[in-house]
């Protein structure tokens, strides 16, 4: 018998040289076996699933996939369906901010905010801060309504709709409304969501809608630009790259199915919005290549700003949650104060206002009859146009970072090349015959595809782009060098500043809970400029439909059992070093009788310990009673719920009281005598539905055999300890292919032979239940498979002698009911006081044919029982056992 885990080896191959590499020997108290990261147990893979569908004849299959995604036609014919829609969505979305811009500022020219300069301020001020203010409201009500459909819409169809319309809407309202924020963002959401659409109602497939989100993505982006190649570009940046390590996804296939619906989408979008180029594009002039130098500086100086607009935006984010938090301001105040804060701010510098595209025409002067901006002006629209856009975004306003992130960089790029304009073209003390100077223009052209790479981190898509809407490949070279700069700098910075930011948390969460209990409950949050476009993963749970869960799911599956107790008479620095070894923000406050009286908060006492100590300097203990006493009913909650609920009934109720945690308790009808039982919060939630939701679409098959590739799948087994196992298994391929090591693993079914340590693991005390008839373990493993511990260490062997072994190898010798083994081992062993049950448990086999091709002859359930007995009775846990 194997030690406590079976353990799973793995062979590895130098990569400088053709000998195996010694097995890595795992340390334990009992003797030594070969043992790497643990790759998936097949017992608990499928005996904890317990969902598998009845025998059929075996399929004459090895390492095939077990998902078996929809036909090429269809996903060619949904990736179609994708672009046209997303095409007409885009141009109904454009249409619309169009239309009540021009029903908001009705009689104002159509060349762009400037205007605003030229009108006596008396006149239009008034307007000029009620409309964006107005929006900000607008977008508050919808906010609310969207949250409102979300908690309490019960057809989950209505709710996939509603929910992305609902904020599409928002986004019209703060674009039409001048807000400083973009439209390309809610397009690549809209064709996200789409294609989510197409692929629940068509494919029903994970890989297939991956692919198809991408496609959105891609028509969104290429339908809002008029720009195909960047929109299929972004797709592979955003999308397919983050998610190619996912081995169910193939790269080359979506690309196929990204490209035509990018296409499509463009097509669509040129009828509907006309052929015109999202703004217009002055001819690039590139005069020597003595220039480069000044693009790369360039690009470091868009890289810098880019961080600016990062930082400006974390900044604005945390003081919008500690005014919500601590100042108690609501949230539906934050988008009316975002929106009266622009309007004021365009009173001085209108060109924050969204007016499409016209104000990056103004920009660069591509436009007639408009009126160039000076340098020193350029670089105050920089500072202001991030202040207006982080305010906007951190306060609710809806919309992307993409037309900001080209505002920006245009502004940026045209004060540079103003600057350098005067610096060395216009300066009669420095003669350089081989450095002529190209138009500002230029510079403000190639700023803004700087600035968008830093900001959204999409170089390739920053770089097609401007490639794509000037036509011209001379701004391919200066592109490059001032992207790639651009990247680099915001890039490193950010992990740099992620490390830090979450280094300090820790520590100081740490410090605060222990040691001094008087600090704030603040957080350190890490913003994505770029949430919007790259929010895209399909197993969001707002994507997960009630109606694709296989049943309902109840609170006792989703609660965590480990939780903390204190007493009223607990000492505050006792209850937080219990929440902290049960690694808990809460802990459950019950009496001698352990009765449920209270739940406890970390957030709780640092809000106790500030009041308390911000008037005295005294050193003294504090108790949970008197935080429970404190006035507004301190550690009171408003509602528990019971095992049985439904968990999306309890998800409700806590989005309804904008809670994070709620007791679980039991005790029958009298809420004075409950018991606490469990924790349930909001990530309980989300990973359990998302475990059920992944379940359905990934096991949901016609299964008849077990076979080695099935395990790629972390999810595909309601099991803890098999998604444990399997994502080990998926870290160890992955080091070792990034290493250039050759790895081989080994996946056994049930261990069943001698017991090796001198203490009972738990394969074997599984195996001495049954046989004394003192335990009910074996009642869930209903029908597995069995393997002798000798053809484990035997397979091992042959993996680590074989050269052309590789992969992964199922090494399972029998697959046997419990009813047909409890019949085996009462008919072999009639002493023993096996139980009798039946089981109704569906029927499955694995396929070994790839080990047995290395010339493994498993031993038979009679000789892995035998052994198995003879350990019990030579170590003294059976007397003599009679075989027949």
């Amino acid at each position: 018998m194997a030690a406590a885990t079976p353990a799973l080896c793995a062979a590895l191959r130098s990569p400088f040289s053709s000998r195996r590499l010694s097995p890595i020997r795992e340390t334990t108290d009992a003797p030594s076996h070969f043992n790497l990261l643990p790759s998936p147990w097949l017992f608990p893979s499928v005996a904890a699933g317990g969902r598998l569908f009845p025998r059929s004849p075996a399929a004459n299959q090895d390492d095939a996939g077990f998902d078996q995604p929809p036909s090429q036609e269809l996903a060619i014919a949904s990736a179609c369906l994708v672009g046209v829609l997303t095409g007409i969505s885009v141009v109904l979305f454009n249409n619309c901010v169009h239309s009540l811009r021009d029903f908001s500022w009705d009689g104002i020219p159509d060349r762009g905010a400037s205007w605003l300069r030229d009108a006596p301020i008396g006149s239009v001020w008034p307007r000029v801060i009620l409309v964006p203010t107005l929006g900000g409201l607008s977008v508050s009500v919808l906010n609310q309504l969207r949250e409102a459909a979300a908690a309490e819409a019960e057809d989950s169809a209505v709710k996939a709709v509603l929910r992305p319309f609902l904020k599409a809407v928002a986004a019209c309202v703060t674009l039409g409304t001048g807000n400083s924020l973009g439209p390309e963002g809610p397009s690549v959401e809209i064709g996200a969501s789409i294609a989510r659409g197409v692929n629940s109602v068509f494919n029903k497939s994970p890989r297939t809608g991956l692919s198809l989100v991408a496609a959105g993505s891609a028509s969104g982006i290429s339908s809002g630009f008029n720009a195909a190649v960047a929109g299929c570009f972004f797709a592979v940046e955003s999308v397919l790259w983050p998610s190619s390590s996912d081995s169910s996804t193939s790269l080359p296939n979506s690309t196929s199915i990204v490209i035509l619906s990018a296409v499509i989408a463009s097509v669509v979008s040129e009828i509907g919005l006309g052929s015109e180029p999202a703004f217009k594009v002055p001819d690039y002039d590139f005069r020597s290549p003595g220039e480069l130098p000044l693009y790369l500086l360039l690009g470091a100086l868009c890289g810098l700003v880019s961080l600016a607009l990062s930082r400006c935006t974390s900044s604005m984010t945390s003081a919008v949650d500690s005014l919500n938090k601590d100042a108690g301001i609501p949230k539906a105040v934050f988008p009316v104060m975002g929106g009266l804060t622009v309007g004021i701010i365009a009173l001085v510098y209108p060109e924050v206002l969204y007016w499409g595209f016209e104000n990056v025409d103004i920009l660069l002067e591509s436009r007639p009859f408009v009126k160039g901006l000076s340098a020193d002006l350029l670089l105050q629209l920089v500072a202001v146009k991030i202040a207006a856009t982080a305010l906007c975004r951190a306060s609710g306003l809806v919309g992307g970072y993409y037309a900001p992130s080209l505002f920006i960089g245009g502004a940026a790029g045209m004060a540079y090349g103003k600057f350098i304009g005067i610096a060395l073209a216009q300066n009669p003390g420095i003669h350089l015959s081989i450095l002529e100077v190209a138009s500002p223009q230029a510079y403000g052209l190639v700023g803004m595809a700087a600035t968008l790479a830093g900001v959204c981190q999409v170089p390739l898509t920053s770089v097609l782009l401007l490639f794509e809407l000037t036509q011209d490949y001379r701004i391919v070279l200066p592109l490059l060098g001032a992207v790639g700069m651009s990247s680099w700098i915001t890039s490193g910075q950010s992990k740099r500043q992620e490390t830090r930011e979450t280094k300090e948390t820790r520590k100081r969460n740490s410090q605060e809970a222990v040691q001094s209990l008087t600090s704030s409950d603040d957080e350190s949050s890490t913003n994505n400029l770029c949430e919007v476009e790259s929010s895209l993963c399909i197993d969001d749970d707002s994507s997960i439909q009630t109606e694709e869960l296989p049943r309902s799911i109840f609170v006792s599956e989703a609660m965590r059992t480990r939780f903390a107790t204190v007493m009223m008479s607990t000492s505050l620095e006792e209850a937080i070093t219990r929440m902290l070894i049960e690694k808990q923000s809460c802990a459950m406050i019950v009496d001698p009788d352990n009765l449920f009286l209270g739940l406890l908060t970390l957030s709780d006492i640092l809000e106790f310990s500030k009041s308390r100590k911000e008037g005295s300097k005294e050193t003294k203990e504090y108790f949970v009673n008197e935080i429970c006493s404190m006035s507004g009913g301190g550690c009171k909650v408003p509602f528990t719920v019971t095992p049985d609920m439904d968990l999306l009934a309890a998800q409700t109720i806590m989005n309804k009281h904008d809670i994070s945690h709620v007791p679980v308790v039991s005790g029958g009808s009298d809420s004075r005598r409950i018991h606490p039982v469990g924790v349930l919060d909001k990530e309980c939630i989300t990973v359990t539905r998302r475990y059920a939701y992944i379940y359905i679409h990934f096991c949901f098959f016609p299964l008849t055999r077990m076979i080695s590739i099935f395990f790629s799948c972390p999810l595909t087994r309601m099991d803890a300890h098999a998604i444990s196992k399997t994502l080990a298994d998926q870290a160890a391929w992955k080091f070792c292919e990034e290493n250039g090591i050759d790895l081989v693993t080994v996946l056994p079914s049930f261990l069943v032979g001698p017991n090796l340590p001198p203490d009972l693991c738990s394969t074997a005390s599984d195996v001495l239940g049954l046989l004394k008839g003192e335990t009910e373990k074996f009642q869930w493993h209903g029908q597995m498979g069995y393997v002798h511990i000798d053809d484990v260490a035997r397979t091992h062997i042959l993996v680590f002698e074989h050269e052309a072994a590789q992969g992964r190898y199922i090494c399972s010798s029998n697959v046997v009911s419990i009813e047909e083994l409890v019949s085996f081992l009462s008919a072999r062993y009639p002493s023993l006081p096996i139980p009798k049950r039946k089981l109704d448990r569906p029927h499955y086999d694995f396929d070994t044919s790839k080990v047995k091709s290395l010339g493994l002859k498993f031993k038979s359930l009679e000789e892995m029982f035998d052994d198995c007995i003879a350990s019990f009775v030579e170590q003294g846990y059976l007397s003599h056992v009679v075989l027949s």
